[in-house]
């Protein structure tokens, strides 16, 4: 039995050191959740969604308000029913005026790279990579990724066919077998997004007494703030955000202080990072530390990127 899908929490331990398939054809798909369309229809609906009509989930908001401000690749992953869809929703308000584009239910390779260009310099959201068809379309997204690097991919999954595997109160319909394939299928998609986070179910608490969380507006001003230093920062480069910055390129953009190259050392050890993994976690707290003023990175900015990474 694969281990439950849940935020992620590293334990990180300085001087400590730590350790670290069959693929059926089809397997049922949940039903397709209300995804975002287009900037524009969001901004024009009667009600679009702000981060403060969310209840609770702030490490949700807190890791889409850095995908936004460095240009991120997000996945939310949690049972139905408990701010998914209304995340994603939400990014389109801020980073607009930015193009927010849409994937649709099936989809060829021409048709996909025509999308990519259309979402340049902006978002293209995925939707529920479950229902992404063909099977295919998920290899040709991640080649496409690659090249078109301005465009910032949001998705949302479930940890497995029915969204429960996992959930405190709910129990999984779904057989060993049939989650595994599951995760495997959307495994190389997570793995190539710098951010992936849980949409856990609310308690009750949480539901009946939520507490104020900031609005739309109050975090873009930081999102610009951040994106302005990149600007700044990029001058005479190619480069307009973080995500971008390759591996040639972390040394000249990505300083770290003592205490977080320590710990990033530690986690390349303790958790085994790879090199690929490396380098997204470094340009990832670049975000983290630019939303926090610092042209330093630090190692509390090191440690929160790390939580943001798959881990299964």
């Amino acid at each position: 039995m694969a281990r439950s899908h849940s935020t992620n929490h590293w334990q990180l331990s300085l001087g400590t050191s730590g350790a670290a398939e069959s693929h059926p054809t089809s397997f049922p798909a949940p039903p397709p959740s209300k995804s975002l369309v287009s900037q524009q229809e969001v901004i024009a609906s009667p009600h679009p969604v702000d981060l403060a009509e969310i209840i609770g989930q702030l490490p949700a908001k807190r890791a889409l308000e850095i995908a936004a401000a460095g240009g991120h690749a997000i996945v939310f992953s949690g049972p139905p029913g408990f701010g998914k869809t209304m995340l994603v929703y939400a990014l389109a308000g801020l980073l607009a005026p930015a193009p927010c584009v849409q994937l649709p239910a099936m989809v060829d390779e021409a048709h996909l790279l025509d999308l990519f260009r259309e979402a340049q310099d902006g978002i293209l959201c995925l939707g529920d990579l479950a229902t992404i068809r063909p099977v295919t379309a998920l290899s040709l997204l991640l080649h496409a990724a690659e090249s078109f690097s301005a465009v910032a991919l949001i998705a949302e999954m479930r940890p497995c066919p029915c969204g429960f595997y996992g959930d405190p109160v709910q129990e999984c319909a779904c057989s060993a077998t049939l989650i595994q394939a599951y995760q495997s299928r959307l495994a190389p998609i997570v793995e190539h997004t710098d951010i992936h986070i849980g949409v856990p179910r609310l308690d009750t608490k949480e539901m009946l007494d939520p507490r104020k969380t900031e609005t739309t507006a109050s975090v873009r001003k930081r999102v610009l703030q951040a994106r302005e230093r990149q600007r700044c920062r990029f001058a005479g480069t190619s480069l307009t955000r973080n995500a971008q910055i390759g591996p040639a390129q972390i040394d000249a953009f990505c300083q770290l202080d003592v205490p977080g190259d320590k710990l990033l050392r530690t986690a390349v050890q303790q958790l085994h990072l790879s090199a690929r993994v490396y380098h997204r976690v470094l340009r990832l707290a670049r975000t983290i530390a630019d939303l926090a003023e610092s042209e330093m990175i630090m190692a509390n900015h090191i440690a929160e990127a790390i939580q943001y990474r798959p881990h299964g």
